[in-house]
């Protein structure tokens, strides 16, 4: 293959994955990873990426963006869910990708209907570049969801124990009509999950009785199994599932803490200054009685193994237990304030 022709493949494949529409087996995926909507579990609450607000003027130019730690490492994918509006036949999705220097960004993208049951699907063309437009035909009840692959123009080399930091990933840029995305449907911002309100201090979801020298970002939140108190600052997409944050800072996709599961769920501590930005299963998943604190940082594609494990420092990505050492402190992404190109 050329690389072309591999990257067309991923994004081919990232498509078909929302309904598992494989040839072979494709009810065994079903039954058992469930529908991509699912949320009963914590493992399948970051399932669907949520997108924020590129701008204020969301609400009038319907314009938003990856997450800065939730954006696609090579071809790794996000599936976004959409909403198209009451009576559209036709939703139209502008893409525009971010190359940040060095990264050789390129992307492939596509929508994809399903049915209600999540067991078949209609695809529209794959999409290529940094840029394109595509307006879809869409049908009232059909669930409908954005793929986006990221494929860069250059091979690059990732190794299995590669820190997280040094990894490149690929944001992206959208504008929609006739549509909004999850957590803007109707043109607002989504209702809290229950038993949470908007919070104060940063305006994420948080139970009411969250203290207000907690921040709780806008996109983040403290779910009624868990908590933050003290100067906590919950960021980004984290959720607080089921355990403690007295200190530090919790955001990227992190989720705190194990919920649905049937094999126990166990709460996760995080205290002192550390830093925990994950991006991979929540932090609990593996084993009990685990914790962060001290000056640790906990980044990216984290699996925390070791009953009782409780890390005080380092940096630290990938497989993490009491002997591991890779990570970095140094992210070579860019984390700045993206700017639409017509």
């Amino acid at each position: 293959w050329t690389l072309p022709q591999l990257n067309d493949f991923i994004g081919d494949w990232a498509m078909h994955n929302v309904v598992w529409d494989y040839k072979a087996t494709p009810d065994t995926f079903r039954n058992t990873y469930g529908n991509i909507t699912l949320t009963d579990r914590a493992e399948r609450l970051h399932r669907l990426m949520p997108l924020e607000a590129l701008d204020s003027n969301w609400a009038t130019n319907r314009r938003f963006a990856s997450p800065f730690y939730g954006a696609p490492q090579r071809f790794g994918y996000n599936v976004v869910r959409l909403y198209p509006t009451n009576g559209s036949t036709t939703v139209t999705v502008k893409f525009r990708g971010v190359n940040q220097s060095g990264s050789d960004a390129d992307f492939r993208w596509g929508l994809v209907a399903t049915n209600t049951q999540f067991t078949s699907a209609r695809y529209s063309g794959l999409q290529k570049g940094l840029d394109a437009d595509l307006t879809f035909k869409v049908n009232a009840g059909e669930p409908l969801f954005l793929v986006v692959s990221a494929t860069p123009s250059v091979f690059k080399t990732v190794v299995w124990d590669q820190a997280y930091e040094t990894v490149w990933r690929y944001p992206y840029m959208i504008e929609l009509a006739n549509a909004w995305p999850q957590g803007f449907q109707n043109g607002q911002r989504d209702a809290c999950p229950s038993g949470t309100l908007r919070h104060a201090n940063g305006g994420g979801c948080a139970p009411t009785s969250t203290a207000a020298s907690v921040y709780v970002g806008p996109y983040a939140t403290i779910l009624p199994g868990g908590s933050a108190t003290g100067n906590a600052r919950i960021e980004d997409q984290a959720i607080v599932a089921n355990g403690s944050v007295t200190g530090g800072t919790v955001g990227g996709l992190s989720v705190i803490g194990v919920t649905g599961s049937p094999w126990g769920n166990n709460s996760f501590s995080v205290s002192g200054s550390a830093q925990v930005r994950t991006t991979f299963y929540p932090l609990g998943f593996f084993e009990a009685n685990q914790g962060a604190s001290g000056s640790l940082n906990l980044h990216g594609d984290v699996e925390y193994r070791g009953t009782g494990l409780n890390l005080s420092s380092g940096n630290r990505s990938g497989f993490v237990d009491a002997t591991s050492n890779v990570g970095s402190a140094t992210d070579i992404n860019t984390k700045t304030t993206l700017t639409w190109r017509p």
